[in-house]
């Protein structure tokens, strides 16, 4: 496969970006960590926990059943209903931070323990390289919204911001991702 990074630089990557959503997430209040912009948007809480959640239930058990187990049926998912069934937001933020990067470093031992996979394994029109590309653009979505999240909490406070400059192609609270 062409232009496909190797397993050691995707762990490297999948690392980084979890170590930058922790830091992004790190020492807010207990009200901005809650904080929704509007009510079916997702707060920074809810995000961290998401990303808990889908490391384990989503990607890493996906890739493993795509590399090691290609006919098993992959597990049903729910993100949106989880978000409310496990009560994301009634949650602590560092612990539920520490809970992410804990699924996390599972997720890199694993994959750590692994000979180099074969990147064009398929599961329908989905291989190994493209699960394992979604799987770090998944994490850069969301440390988008939460630095969105961040800005908007600001605005929200009444706070003149105009001095930071302007955020070009900012997503409002009803464009953001969830």
């Amino acid at each position: 496969m062409p232009n496909v990074p190797s397993l050691a630089d995707w762990l490297q990557s999948l690392e980084r970006s979890g170590n930058a959503v922790a830091l992004l997430a790190s020492g807010l209040t207990e009200a901005e960590a809650r904080w929704r912009p509007q009510p079916e948007s997702w707060s920074a809480l809810e995000i961290i926990n998401h990303l808990a959640d889908e490391e384990s239930a989503d990607f890493r058990t996906r890739f493993t059943l795509l590399i090691k187990a290609p006919q098993e049926a992959w597990p049903k998912i729910d993100p949106q209903s989880w978000a409310r069934q496990r009560r994301y937001n009634a949650r602590g933020l560092e612990s539920s931070i520490e809970r992410f990067l804990q699924e996390r470093q599972a997720s890199l031992r694993q994959l750590q323990a692994w000979p180099e996979p074969d990147w064009a394994a398929k599961r329908g029109s989905l291989n190994a390289a493209d699960l394992m590309a979604s799987w770090q653009a998944h994490d850069l979505l969301h440390l988008r919204q939460l630095a969105q999240l961040r800005y908007l909490y600001l605005e929200a406070l009444g706070l003149n911001i105009g001095y930071a400059g302007t955020w070009p192609g900012l997503l409002r609270p009803e464009e953001t991702v969830s």
